[in-house]
């Protein structure tokens, strides 16, 4: 046997056996139906979610990862340990896909879940967990209250401004 080949046929045994270990229990799937693919909690990716309301209703959803990267150019394709995207539940509900750190839930959820996956669609996961992030979006207002405009005045219109003293009068400019 070639060294050429004993060296393919050496590494196809260890990636299948690191695709063997990357999987959780067989069978192991989130509530949405899809696999779950463990890794050792240190290597694992993290992900914080923050909501901060949005001017024309709803959240704007900005995410902070650690040991992960968004590679939308690969969806569909091999896992690769820490690269993928985000899922968006809302309320329980799989609504979307993020492919970078930002996203938009509309006015009226009352919890926000943000799951990372890997690019072949499994579960990425630590301790049989999903690696996920959850905040309650009950009780946050949904978006900025525009100002209040100020009552009319029932005692007329208000004074007009003082008159400008001549020595502080803009000038024409000069051609």
């Amino acid at each position: 046997m070639s060294r050429t080949r004993r060296f393919v046929l050496a590494l196809s045994v260890m990636l299948a056996a690191l695709g063997a270990a990357l999987f959780t229990a067989p069978g192991a799937r989130d509530e949405t139906g899809h696999r779950l693919r463990e890794l050792p909690t240190a290597q694992a990716p993290t992900v914080r979610a923050e909501v901060r309301p949005d001017s024309g209703g709803g959240w704007n959803v900005p995410l902070t990862v650690e040991r992960f990267l968004f590679t939308p150019e690969s969806t569909g394709g091999a896992a690769v340990p820490g690269r993928g995207h985000a899922r968006l539940l809302v309320d329980g509900r799989e609504t979307g896909r993020l492919y970078g750190p930002w996203g938009y839930v509309p006015a009226g959820a009352r919890a926000l879940t943000v799951r990372l996956h890997a690019d072949d669609h499994t579960v990425w996961a630590a301790d049989g967990a999903p690696v996920q992030a959850t905040v309650p979006l009950a009780g946050i207002p949904a978006a900025s209250s525009p100002p209040t405009p100020a009552p009319p005045n029932p005692a007329g219109p208000p004074p007009s401004p003082s008159p400008v003293e001549p020595s502080n009068r803009l000038l024409p400019a000069s051609s």
